[in-house]
């Protein structure tokens, strides 16, 4: 029956795609492989396309790739390299992608790829051998599978440069194909979105460049677990069009009508000319622009000063995010004489010898095109700190305390520019460092030859990635379920996996019971860089403290009446009430029921509770009102310390709902994952196998699940040395295993020094806590490290099928 409802659906659905016309531009296979959730609901492709893809702007078909150029015109004596710009505009990114073509063609092959369409495409086509493009892979990423296999996996591609953070949508096809490839990341990761884009682009990337160290700290920020040493500073070299492209000729007209009527007129007038360059945005700072103009005005009312903003987007008329609010700006500011705006021209630097400064009032900008171009032809910056890599720039060139002003302090940047300005001397010394600490600084010959042995050492170290891919795949038993539970894909199971340790970014362990960075810490690997994993096979997988003892449901259960004569408590805080019921009916399926001590936020949560408890199966010990800080730590070790040294085995759970994961659906699996190993479900009685394993090994100290996910001390070492010196324990180690979540069982006696601590609630840190960076966080990971000074041990817990 159900195969015969399945025939009907996609018969209907195929007959309304040729009612509609659209069965000839119908492909089902592409359309499943394009979009996974399709897929993965299992809904067919062509009744999804006509009942939702077609509103939703998804693609039938497979586009049609535009390329030019023929790979017979390859030279047999180069090697070939492949270049990735995100579009073809006359704006930053693009044009230095146009300078890296130029300057590798001098001894490479060169495969260009455009994501976007410009008016330098032209020049890209001309320089480049190749030419892939425009292709649009943020609706279609998989455009490009098709185009290699036919053609560029029959190439040897030496590496790859991807340049700009709107290009990453390349890298996974070409990271999949292991083409060494280095991304040249220049924007800040504060400003974009989305929020895992820097994240995707670290992850694909043999290494990623970035221009300045502002930009390179906004990304750490964000992505702490990012290498460092894969991520190299290289200001980029200063860029010239290969070429006029085809709007030369108006642009030229344009600049004559702006000497006569705008420019021009400033001239004859003798008026000082100040310049703003770039997009009309909020990041470029324009109002900031418009504010420094008003202070220095008010300083120097009989100065003379002109301000001309030369860039795009200026449009006061249907422009209403923006671009009302700077006119209107300038009419409040009594301005409308003194700043003109002039759109984009590729003749600007032809400006620069009419102007006497620059003010660079980004928001946050890494390191501009006219700011490069501006510094080189002797044109002094102004510029505020930490919004850009020009204030590094001037900072090594000895004149930041003349150019770079408070962080968007307009009334500071106002007084150093006039400062400036009014100066003879101090001017001629600026602009004179200026221009040869740039021309030096900012060398697009040095820039290339840097990258090109950055990506020769890449290259080799993506040999070593290639060999350690191939013996995980040929001798290693990656547990899927387990590291990746939601994909039943090896192949692309295992790229992922060997990415994720040589990039540092969602590091995660390939079976239970292992952990891959404290095998590097205490055993070390042969090949430095290489993946542990790998090396730990290839050593013949040898015992040690990165390996645990493995709990799982197929464990033996002793009969607890006979093995286990201890007493057994279980702690619950149960801050959040609705999660409970479902807490206690786990308890409930075991045949092992501990006292129980519970601790709440409030009389109304203490009445609900005993309601609950009604059905509990053993005994209630204690129930407590405690206050709102110490979440659920402080309860356990400074409410009930005393109970719970009178028990030989206790368990801590809690009724747990992060608040600070944006996906509540993540928080929810990992609650279920927790309690599915530390008390079990319908099929698993946990609670019953720890305590028969706990009965059968007196110096097993401490049980807890194994979360797949690498976590380590992130902000919370500090605190952690800080306990140290308390419990007098042995230096930390910088990789561990621990209670991810603080639910686990353990031995009281084991965890003696946490009582002995003594804590009160005064010890503990006020609401709200900091997502991470806190006593509490550094008490979660000491649990385990305390087990030294009784000479026991951990082991985890894992369930077939349950992971997070």
């Amino acid at each position: 029956m159900l195969l015969i409802v399945s025939i009907l659906k996609r018969l209907v659905a195929t007959t309304l795609l040729h009612i509609a016309g659209k069965a000839k531009n119908f492909d089902r296979l592409f359309y499943l492989e394009q979009y996974p959730d399709v897929r993965n609901a299992g809904i067919d492709p062509a009744e999804h396309y006509l009942r939702y893809g077609l509103r939703e702007g998804r693609l039938a078909k497979p586009e049609k790739l535009i390329w030019s150029g023929s790979f017979e015109n390859l030279s047999p004596e180069r090697e070939t390299i492949l270049i990735v710009s995100h579009e073809a505009s006359l704006t930053g990114a693009p044009v230095l992608s146009l300078n890296l073509v130029k300057g590798f063609a001098n001894t490479y092959n060169i495969i260009t790829i455009i994501l976007g369409d410009g008016p330098l495409k032209e020049s890209f086509s001309k320089l480049s051998n190749i030419l892939i493009g425009p292709i649009d892979l943020r609706r279609n990423p998989w455009a490009l599978n098709g185009f290699f296999e036919k053609n560029l996996d029959k190439l040897e591609i030496k590496y790859a440069f991807v340049n700009s953070i709107e290009s990453r949508f390349v890298l996974p096809s070409l990271a999949n194909r292991l083409i060494p490839t280095i991304s040249l990341l220049h924007e800040f990761s504060a400003y974009t979105r989305p929020l895992g884009a820097f994240k995707d682009a670290i992850f694909w990337s043999n290494s990623t460049v970035f221009s300045t160290k502002l930009t390179l700290q906004s990304a750490i920020k964000d992505h702490p677990e990012l290498k460092i040493e894969n991520s190299p500073i290289i200001p980029q070299g200063k860029c010239t069009l290969a070429q006029k492209n085809s709007i030369h000729k108006r642009d030229t007209y344009e600049l004559e009508l702006i000497k006569d009527k705008v420019l021009g007129k400033i001239i004859r007038e003798e008026k000082i000319l100040i310049l703003g360059a770039g997009s009309v945005q909020l990041r470029k700072g324009v109002d900031l622009f418009i504010d420094c103009a008003a202070h220095m005005v008010s300083k120097r009312p009989n100065s003379n000063f002109h301000f001309v903003w030369i860039g795009k987007g200026y449009d006061p008329i249907h422009d209403a995010n923006y671009s009302v609010y700077l006119k209107d700006q300038i009419q409040r500011s009594n301005l409308e004489s003194t700043v003109t705006f002039l759109r984009e021209t590729e003749e600007i630097e032809s400006i620069y010898s009419l102007a006497k400064i620059l003010l660079l009032t980004s928001r946050l900008d890494p390191l501009p095109n006219v700011a490069i171009d501006a510094l080189t032809a002797g044109l002094p910056i102004v510029c505020f700190e930490k919004t850009t890599g020009i204030s590094e720039f001037l900072e090594q060139a000895t004149i930041s305390n003349s150019c770079v002003a408070s962080y968007l302090d307009t009334k500071d940047m106002a007084e150093k520019a006039i400062n400036l300005i009014f100066s003879e001397d101090h001017y001629k010394h600026t602009s004179q460092v200026s221009k040869s600490t740039a021309t030096k600084y900012f060398n697009m010959e040095k820039y290339i030859k840097e990258l090109d042995q950055l990506a020769r050492n890449v290259a080799m170290k993506n040999i070593q990635e290639k060999a350690d891919l191939e013996t995980v795949r040929e001798y290693g038993d990656l547990n899927i379920e387990f590291c990746y539970p939601r994909t039943n894909d090896l192949d692309s199971s295992l790229r992922v996996y060997i990415r994720s340790w040589a990039s540092g970014i969602g590091k995660r362990k390939p079976f239970p019971g292992f952990h891959p960075d404290v095998y590097t810490e205490r055993h070390g690997t042969s090949i430095r860089g290489g993946d542990p994993y790998a090396d730990y096979l290839r050593a013949g997988c040898p015992k040690g403290p990165w390996l645990q003892k493995v709990i799982t449901p197929k464990s033996r259960t002793i009969s607890l009446s006979n093995k286990f004569q201890g007493k057994v408590a279980l702690h619950i805080h149960a801050y959040y009430l609705e999660l409970f019921p479902e807490l206690l009916n786990r308890i409930n399926k075991n045949s092992f029921h501990p006292d129980l001590f519970i601790s709440v936020k409030d009389s109304a949560a203490l009445d609900l509770i005993e309601k609950y408890l009604s059905n509990y199966q053993g005994r209630v010990n204690k129930i407590e009102i405690v206050p709102n800080i110490g979440r659920d730590i402080g309860p356990f070790l400074t409410t009930f310390r005393n109970d719970i040294c009178s028990y030989d085995l206790i368990g801590h759970m809690h009724t747990k709902e992060s608040a600070d994961i944006a996906d509540k659906e993540i928080g929810k699996t990992w609650y279920e994952f927790l309690q599915d190993n530390l008390l079990g479900n319908n099929c698993n009685k946990m609670i019953d196998i720890i305590i028969s394993h706990f009965a059968n090994d007196s110096s097993l100290g401490l049980v807890f699940p194994d979360d797949p996910n690498v976590i380590g001390w992130g902000a919370n070492k500090l605190f952690a040395e800080k306990l140290k010196a308390r419990l007098k324990l042995k230096e930390l180690p910088e990789h561990f295993n621990f209670p991810v979540g603080t639910m686990f069982w353990a031995r009281v006696a084991a965890l003696k020094p946490l009582w002995d601590l003594n804590l009160s609630w005064q010890d503990y840190p006020k609401e709200p806590l900091p997502y991470d960076g806190s006593l509490l966080h550094a008490l979660e990971r000491i649990f385990p490290l305390v087990l030294e000074k009784s000479n026991s041990y951990s082991a985890v817990t894992y369930i077939p099928g349950v992971s997070r």
